[in-house]
């Protein structure tokens, strides 16, 4: 397992994962919109997993 902490410019970017990614959001918000999927909106607090295998796009 990998740990890390950064701060991410604002941008909208198209992500593809090839392994997973467990995220927890200290400040800030993101948008996660998978693939031919609806729209997910996190914040400050919320947790949540990107399996392997993720396609999507990502606005922060």
């Amino acid at each position: 397992m990998i740990t890390a902490a950064g701060k991410v410019t604002p941008a909208l970017y198209h992500a593809v994962y090839a392994g997973g990614e467990f995220v927890h959001l200290i400040e800030g918000d993101v948008v996660v919109t998978p693939d031919n999927g609806e729209p997910q909106s996190f914040g400050p607090g919320d947790t949540f997993m990107l399996e392997k295998g993720f396609s999507g796009n990502m606005v922060d």
